[in-house]
């Protein structure tokens, strides 16, 4: 349901609004492939993401928009994007990366393309857009205070934040048929109890539950330090 969301708050500005530039750093798009099975159709043309990489001139399409795909290792080299400017940014499981200074210093402030004069700059349907969408992590990840930060944003009143979160229970009547339970009950029981939390009910979670702290492991593995698992 992400992917397919995703696919819509991307692409919807795309048919209706000419000239946006974005920037799309997710999985498959990293891989070279299509981030959507329609988004080809929906271009009318066959859009593959490979051939539009930053290393690369830009291709038009529909009313003058491009697709920039982030490419494989940018996050280690991300001086590349020093030139760039994008009207719209969209990075997938953000709440993964391991360079959140590439995030913030390069990619966010990369989104300033001046917006096409027939369209409201202020307005939130025509200005600047960056989308971050992904998996609840544990809250000693560095994404939560930025997801802790938007909402006391919201709450002070601004506009320029939304904040979403939900899982299959919030799904409607009509969209139950996506479901998989016999899925979400093996992962119920193969998973631990924390990482069901966070990858299938969207829960931020403060630490594992297991004798080890994931937080402790994570610094160690940061580190260097090698991490015995042998008994």
């Amino acid at each position: 349901m992400k992917i397919l969301s995703g696919y819509v708050l991307q692409n919807g500005r795309f048919f209706f609004e000419n000239r946006r530039c974005k920037s799309d750093r997710q999985a498959v798009t990293a891989r070279g492939f299509v981030p959507h099975p329609n988004q080809g159709r929906g271009f009318r043309q066959d859009m593959v993401c490979g051939n539009q990489r930053l290393a690369v001139p830009r291709q038009p399409s529909h009313g003058g928009c491009v697709v920039r795909v982030i490419p494989p290792g940018f996050m280690n080299d991300a001086e590349r994007a020093a030139s760039e400017s994008w009207t719209d940014g969209y990075y997938d499981e953000w709440t993964r990366y391991h360079n959140y200074e590439a995030l913030d210093r390069l990619l966010i402030p990369r989104v300033r393309k001046p917006i096409p004069e027939c369209y409201d700059a202020e307005n939130p349907v025509f200005g600047h857009h960056v989308y971050l969408g992904g998996t609840a992590a544990y809250q000693w990840n560095p994404a939560y205070q930025k997801v802790v930060h938007f909402i006391d944003q919201i709450a002070l009143g601004s506009r320029r934040y939304e904040v979403q979160a939900w899982n299959y229970t919030h799904y409607p009547e009509r969209f139950k048929r996506l479901l998989n339970p016999d899925m979400i009950d093996y992962m119920r029981a193969s998973l631990r109890p924390d990482q069901f939390q966070m990858e299938v009910m969207g829960r931020w979670v403060r630490d594992s539950v297991g004798y080890y702290s994931a937080r402790d492991v994570a610094a160690l593995r940061e580190s260097g330090c090698p991490v015995i698992t042998e008994n």
